[in-house]
């Protein structure tokens, strides 16, 4: 098997690993809340808070880093041992959250605000990291440039896939065959796993050239890119809006037809994952 092909198997476990602690993370803030249309909601907003953040974070500092294969390997080691420490601040939350309950219970704002708190709380520790591997898988595969179109819908859409295959493993099999405990510690082997192995990779992986920049542009034609690349921003921004808050009210509207349980969450996500990945591997042709 070659390095190129071991690292893309490995981003695939990771997105696997990734969707099985962010569905079981949710089965717990259920289980705390009492109520599944929050904990849907809080935990995918805390997840994808904590994506956007790692990723902006990590992304910002990869400029001239000549190993990122290593790089990736510690931060899914990371994921794994702030996965861990989700249990712990759990069971502080666990034993507090009747005491803010009696007194913010008869505010709903407040109410809502502190469950977000406690998800973000939980979660971002991991999915921050988690943000991270996605920008630095890309900065090890992708050179130049000119090979954007060719690596970013692929390492997108396989990671998505295997989020995925993650979703309908928590979702509907692993739970209800092995425990709560067991399914967990099957994501924590999968991303340990995944980050020893990279860092095995990353020994045999000499320092990266600098990746390709493009010449100087004219002041005039900077500024128009500059206008347009904000213009872009903006559009990912309501797209992402648009596309979790559509999840979100799905959640809730399939609640009438699978009870409110972990099983509305995880087909929501799993067909919308699957949505996600076809549409990015169908990209990487159309921008050739």
């Amino acid at each position: 098997m070659s390095k190129t092909l071991s690292t893309i198997s490995i981003f695939f476990l990771s997105g696997v690993a990734a969707l099985i602690y962010e569905v079981l993370w949710m089965k717990q803030l259920g289980l705390l809340f009492g109520s599944t249309a929050h904990s849907a909601a809080a935990a995918t907003a805390a997840f994808f808070l904590g994506i956007a953040a790692g990723s902006y974070f990590w992304g910002r500092r990869l400029t001239g880093l000549s190993q990122p294969l290593k790089l990736y390997g510690w931060l899914e080691l990371g994921i794994a041992a702030t996965a861990i420490f989700f249990f712990a601040m759990y069971a502080v939350w666990d034993l507090l959250f009747s005491h803010f309950y009696a007194v913010f219970g008869a505010i709903p704002t407040a109410l809502t605000l502190l469950k977000l708190l406690i998800a973000v709380l939980l979660i971002c520790p991991a999915s921050f990291l988690m943000g991270g591997t996605l920008p630095v898988m890309g900065q090890y595969l992708i050179r130049e440039s000119r090979n954007l179109s060719q690596w970013a819908g692929w390492l997108y859409g396989i990671n998505t896939f295997g989020a995925a295959v993650g979703a309908i493993a928590a979702g509907f099999f692993l739970p209800r065959l092995l425990g709560f405990t067991l399914s967990y510690a099957i994501a924590l082997a999968l991303s340990t796993f995944v980050g020893l192995v990279a860092l095995c990779l990353s020994r045999s992986e000499s320092a990266l050239p600098p990746i390709g920049r493009p010449k100087p542009q004219e002041k005039s034609t900077a500024s128009e890119n500059n206008r347009l690349s904000k213009l872009l921003v903006l559009i990912a921004f309501l797209s992402g809006f648009v596309s979790l808050g559509l999840q979100v009210l799905w959640t809730r509207m399939f609640e009438q037809v699978l009870q409110n349980s972990v099983y509305t969450f995880a087909s929501i996500l799993v067909v919308f994952l699957l949505a996600l990945a076809l549409g990015a591997i169908i990209s990487r042709y159309l921008a050739g």
